[in-house]
């Protein structure tokens, strides 16, 4: 049977401090700028394991552990991805599965935005309800991912659209856009209370729940949350 191989990642410079077994050595020294010159060297020596993705193995009893020197997220992936093919007697470290499962997160949030128009048809059509007879209602706190395109493909379809948000000026050119090249137009406003207590189909981009539920909405409005 072949050994286990724990995986963890260093992407910092006080577990590779610990890692290198820095941080008791220097404790031992009372000289100021021996101290300093560590620190130079280790610092220099931690940016050139995180540039070259250094793997260093570790014994520990029975047991090797494979430390992955990196801060790509994509990369880590594809390392972890490869050693599990070579060795599957492997175990993921604690910090290794939470960036994995943000990862996927993400990525899962990603279709689902792409993929929001035809989540709105789907339920429409089992409403027997049509699009272009909805107001569709986007709730926004910040404009941080850069959601224009997608709103822009939805005001086309969707016809009836309105943005709800604090940061109403940054939605001003988009608005002109639509105007100018589709002559549409949507209705941007700050007022969620009033605003969403009319809604019956909201898309919540960013907001958290707690602030979701404190806003005056309709008991039967349908939100892609």
């Amino acid at each position: 049977m072949k050994n286990l191989i724990y995986i963890d990642i260093c992407d910092n410079l006080r577990m590779f401090s610990i890692i290198e077994k820095t941080q008791e050595f220097k404790k031992k020294i009372s000289n100021y700028k021996l101290k300093k010159v560590i620190n130079f060297f280790l610092l220099l020596k931690y940016r050139i394991y995180i540039i070259l993705k250094i793997k260093k193995y570790i014994k520990i009893d029975n047991c090797d552990l494979c430390i992955i020197y990196s801060k790509n997220k994509n990369a880590l992936e594809n390392i972890i991805k490869n050693k599990k093919k070579e060795n599957k007697n492997v175990i993921l470290s604690k910090r290794i599965n939470k960036i994995l499962n943000n990862n996927e997160q993400k990525l899962d949030k990603i279709q689902y935005i792409n993929n929001i128009q035809d989540v709105v048809r789907f339920i429409l059509n089992k409403k027997c309800e049509q699009i272009e007879q909805n107001a569709i209602y986007f709730i926004i706190k910040n404009n941080n991912y850069n959601f224009y395109n997608l709103i822009e493909k939805c005001a086309i379809n969707f016809k009836n659209l309105y943005i709800v948000t604090d940061n109403i000026l940054s939605f001003k050119t988009l608005e002109e856009k639509l105007i100018v090249n589709y002559g549409i137009y949507i209705v941007i406003s700050n007022n969620k209370r009033k605003a969403l207590s009319r809604a019956n189909y909201i898309i919540n981009i960013d907001i958290d729940e707690k602030s979701l539920n404190s806003n005056n909405i309709k008991r039967d409005a349908t939100i892609f949350n």
